[in-house]
């Protein structure tokens, strides 16, 4: 789960099911223990090359994607080569890969995801 707060403070906030490999990345399941990082919406770049990128590069955020034209590992090569401290890759599909795990197999804060938001965010 990706808990999104405004900079503004504004509203609670809004928690985003993801699918990760835990092996590749170790995520808090509480939210005290989870570091603020700063989203950048980059959606409208599929980041599949160098100019893709913003001039400044990433530094210490993590940039939201969206899916398609080259593999994740490119994408991820990019976007660490940029500084990002991780990479969001948004589909507009459904999923279509492998079938996730039902929400009583998700641990943490991951049981509380329906269906329908696990279709939403890959990482």
């Amino acid at each position: 789960m990706v808990h999104v707060v405004s900079e503004a403070g504004g509203p609670r906030g809004k928690d985003y099911c993801i699918l990760y490999n835990p092996q590749w990345a170790h995520l808090p399941h509480d939210l005290s223990k989870a570091s603020f990082l700063q989203l950048r919406n980059w959606t409208a770049s599929l980041l599949c090359s160098a100019a893709d990128l913003p001039a400044h590069g990433f530094g210490n955020q993590i940039p939201l994607v969206a899916r398609g034209n080259c593999t994740f590992y490119e994408k991820v090569r990019l976007a660490q080569g940029s500084g990002a401290r991780g990479l969001l890759i948004v589909s507009r599909r459904g999923w279509y890969g492998p079938a996730p795990p039902p929400p009583s197999q998700l641990s943490g804060a991951g049981g509380g995801c329906r269906r329908q938001q696990r279709q939403g965010l890959l990482f």
